[in-house]
């Protein structure tokens, strides 16, 4: 495989998606095993964190990728080069990355970066929609995984968010915040 079609293949959609599933999956599966409290809220506050955590990151090496790599990115949506959408974009990405990052942290960083993340994954998803009908764009990273990832990934962080509320254990009251105990 050429240098180039190698790269081309860490940086793609699918490459990401495992890598992020990957790392979701062991983290939390490690996290668990040395819970000393292992109740479904624990485990559903375990998974939550790892997955805002994990999707956070991810989100900022969307950032490098829009910012440094713009026309790559371009190129793989099916949208015009060297536009300074993309350094919009990677600034949007990188905010909210961080929100998410530092939810292995603070927990009171979860709601922001759920509604964050869910506002900006469907304004995007129905972006790709709009310019798969209008322009006929099936380039891959217009109609293919990161097209179903946009509606499915907040559907996820809904649900987590709604799990941990419903068997976790609420904050004391005046407590801002508490990350999983391990």
């Amino acid at each position: 495989m050429p240098a180039n079609q190698s790269f081309t293949f860490f940086a793609s959609d699918l490459f990401r998606f495992g890598v992020v599933l990957l790392g979701i999956t062991i983290s939390a599966l490690v996290i668990i095993a040395r819970l000393k409290e292992r109740t479904p809220g624990k485990v559903f506050e375990v998974i939550a964190m790892v997955t805002f955590g994990i999707t956070g990151f991810a989100s900022i090496t969307s950032f490098v990728m829009h910012f440094f790599f713009s026309d790559m990115v371009a190129s793989s949506i099916g949208w015009p080069l060297g536009s300074p959408f993309q350094k919009e974009v990677a600034g949007a990405n990188l905010a909210v990355g961080l929100l998410g990052f530092m939810g292995f942290w603070r927990r009171d960083f979860w709601l922001p970066y759920v509604i964050a993340k869910t506002a900006f994954l469907w304004i995007a998803g129905i972006t790709h929609v709009a310019d798969l009908l209008e322009h006929q764009n099936l380039a891959t990273g217009n109609a293919g995984l990161t097209l179903y990832l946009d509606f499915i990934w907040p559907l996820v962080f809904v649900l987590l968010l709604w799990l941990t509320t419903r068997y976790g254990k609420p904050a004391p009251p005046g407590f801002v915040y508490r990350t999983p105990q391990l």
